[in-house]
């Protein structure tokens, strides 16, 4: 009806058909220029608000894995893409947006976390690539590289930190890396100080190796165990050891477990451990320690002190 009425009032007030083109089709650029507006303009066929009605993007429009990283462009979604308080809770299925989906990038700055979803040695695989990936570590960026329950199992290779880079497990037992370390240097897990495990265990299970079982070695200042369950099995020769301080390092041990089929810890030369709050057990024990070893509140599984051995 409205157009008729257009129509009519043109034809009787004898405007051009041209106008009458341009009346009826203006409103259409102006509401494209607004839809443009609204995403900056030169859009370049953006998908806008304007293109999408209330509810049209539905869990049954997009195909299943549809969405991949290949798909969107680094930076595409930033906060001026979404608007402020739009994303609700009922957007989101459960666990719908976890690890899986998330680059670790994506959450955390410096955090890396490690899934133990391949097999044991897949899982010590990853923890070395999650190790090595850290490049730019320093004082002023520290990073933190979290292992998730689960076991990681290293074989003859070693688990090295880096400087100001902490090992962090989800707890002792629950978080397990074990290896078979063939050296009487380096252990199952190498520290190098600045740096600190904590909240995992770590085993040496004493098999390949015809020197001495390593559960944790150190390298430098600063190194720290913290929570940590160390075992180190039996040696076909020579003794094991929980932990080495390799010469010229320091570590301080706290509320930690320490269990060695010989020696618990072992200083190299001028090498120094600090033992707060932890249990010691050496069942064929030649030395509890060996080196300058300093103890505060050592104790055995059966609660007997163990201060002056470790003094």
């Amino acid at each position: 009806m409205l157009l008729n009425k257009i129509i009519c009032l043109f034809n009787s007030k004898h405007y051009s058909w041209p106008i009458l083109a341009i009346v009826l089709f203006l409103p259409l650029f102006i509401d494209t220029a607004f839809a443009q507006t609204a995403t900056r303009l030169n859009c370049g066929g953006c998908v806008s608000s304007r293109n999408l009605n209330s509810g049209v993007v539905t869990t049954s429009k997009l195909g299943d894995k549809a969405v991949t990283g290949a798909k969107i462009a680094n930076g595409t979604i930033g906060n001026g893409k979404i608007r402020s308080r739009s994303l609700r809770a009922g957007s989101l299925a459960t666990n719908s947006v976890n690890n899986r989906v998330l680059a670790p990038d994506a959450v955390f700055l410096r955090t890396i976390i490690v899934r133990p979803d391949g097999t044991n040695a897949e899982n010590c695989t990853a923890l070395l690539a999650a190790l090595s990936s850290i490049t730019d570590n320093s004082a002023a960026t520290p990073y933190l590289v979290i292992a998730e329950p689960g076991r990681y199992s290293c074989g003859n290779r070693t688990v090295r930190t880096k400087r100001f880079v902490d090992l962090q497990g989800s707890g002792e037992g629950i978080t397990r890396i074990s290896g078979a370390r063939n050296s009487n240097t380096q252990g199952v897990v190498e520290l190098v100080g600045p740096s600190e495990l904590r909240q995992i265990t770590v085993e040496h299970d004493g098999s390949n190796n015809l020197n001495s079982p390593i559960a944790v070695s150190t390298v430098g200042a600063g190194t720290s165990l913290r929570a940590v369950t160390a075992i180190s099995g039996s040696a076909l020769s020579g003794g094991s050891t929980a932990v080495l301080a390799n010469r010229d390092s320091e570590i301080s041990v706290r509320d930690s477990t320490v269990n060695s089929q010989n020696s618990a810890f072992f200083a190299d030369q001028r090498a120094s451990i600090r033992v707060v709050n932890t249990q010691i057990t050496t069942p064929d024990s030649r030395d509890n320690t060996i080196g300058d070893v300093a103890c505060l509140n050592a104790y055995t599984e059966d609660l007997v002190l163990l201060n002056s051995v470790c003094q």
